[in-house]
């Protein structure tokens, strides 16, 4: 039996990515020069509708919580941190209640 060299499996290579290429391509021309278009709907652009909405007063006011700014020193620059890995490396415990 003989020994498989490179130059004998780059000539098996090249063959099958030949015959692959070729049997894609046949079936990608196929595919583009068929007659049989009734699957195909023909897409039409969306009627233009008119909303007219009345005018609502809004009535309300603004009532400040009781709420602090948290007391976390680090920087938090990005939205995922500034790693872009979004892990928080600070070392404050959550609150848990």
């Amino acid at each position: 039996m003989r020994p498989i060299t490179v130059i004998s499996l780059t000539i098996y290579f090249l063959v099958g990515l030949l015959l692959f290429g070729s049997t894609g391509l046949a079936l990608g021309l196929i595919f583009a020069f068929r007659n049989e278009t009734s699957h195909v709907a023909i897409r039409l652009p969306a009627e233009r509708i008119v909303l007219y909405v009345p005018h609502v007063a809004v009535e309300g006011r603004l009532t400040l919580g009781s709420g602090v700014p948290s007391q976390i020193s680090v920087n938090w620059s990005q939205f995922r941190g500034e790693n872009h890995d979004a892990i928080s490396p600070e070392t404050i415990p959550l609150r848990r209640d």
